[in-house]
């Protein structure tokens, strides 16, 4: 990767640390600490898999970045070797509660070229439970997804390891994903594992955001297109969380 590609990623990744997400990273950041282990489940080019790394060490945590477009993989593996992330895995794998065949997504490259969308495309689909039972780094801290309409399919996929490990949850989650029209089933499931629902209020780009109970939250006012309430990022915490020590 070269040097104004790297300096192009790293603007970027501050920009969403101090505005584009910026609600996201202080959640990040309040979870995670030195030798933690993170998913970042839709990591797209990386920017908050960049944070993640940052938070739990560059040499002594863990962040498994997912990323079912394998172009994006290949470019995240170009990020990791250029930034020297000894101890991020990258996974074109789709993680899911089944075993069926995704499409990869459309987005755009380091250098602003459109990645065209390949519905031929096929990447391996598996749970995280699946996943992590043949890999080291449980207990898993915290668990971000970013895959629209997927979020569901993969807390499913992974609730031995929401029983267990009690990771924080940071999501987006929009109706226009679903083909019922409605979200509040994902937040029932995560509910009935103990989890603790907030959603992420942006109050202007440079006012600090801040975090709203879920039962606040009414998808038919909040998920209006263009309303400046629009509300997409929620975040679960576990009520009965697992101790490091443990």
């Amino acid at each position: 990767m070269k040097y104004r590609h790297q300096l192009r990623f790293f603007l970027r990744a501050m920009r969403h640390r101090v505005t584009t997400n910026r609600g996201l990273i202080r959640y990040i950041r309040r979870h995670l600490i030195t030798g933690d282990t993170a998913v970042d489940f839709g990591a797209n080019q990386g920017e908050i898999t960049y944070w993640m790394n940052w938070y739990v060490g560059r040499r002594e945590g863990r962040v498994f970045a997912f990323q079912s477009n394998r172009t994006l993989a290949q470019h995240l593996n170009q990020v990791a070797e250029a930034f020297d992330w000894p101890h991020v895995t990258i996974s074109d794998s789709h993680h899911s509660s089944s075993y069926t065949q995704r499409s990869v997504l459309t987005t755009k490259d380091a250098d602003g070229r459109s990645l065209e969308r390949d519905d031929q495309a096929q990447s391996s689909v598996v749970s995280l439970d699946d996943y992590f039972a043949r890999k080291p780094g449980r207990p898993v801290r915290l668990i971000r997804c970013n895959s629209p309409g997927d979020e569901l399919a993969l807390f499913q996929g992974a609730e031995s390891i929401l029983r267990e490990d009690r990771p924080a949850l940071l999501f987006s989650c929009e109706r226009q994903h679903h083909s019922s029209g409605q979200i509040e089933h994902v937040f029932e499931y995560l509910s009935g594992l103990g989890y603790r629902g907030e959603f992420i209020m942006h109050n202007g780009i440079w006012l600090r955001p801040f975090q709203v109970p879920l039962t606040m939250f009414r998808s038919d006012r909040h998920q209006q297109p263009g309303s400046r309430l629009y509300i997409r990022d929620f975040t679960f915490t576990a009520r009965n969380p697992k101790s490091r020590a443990a």
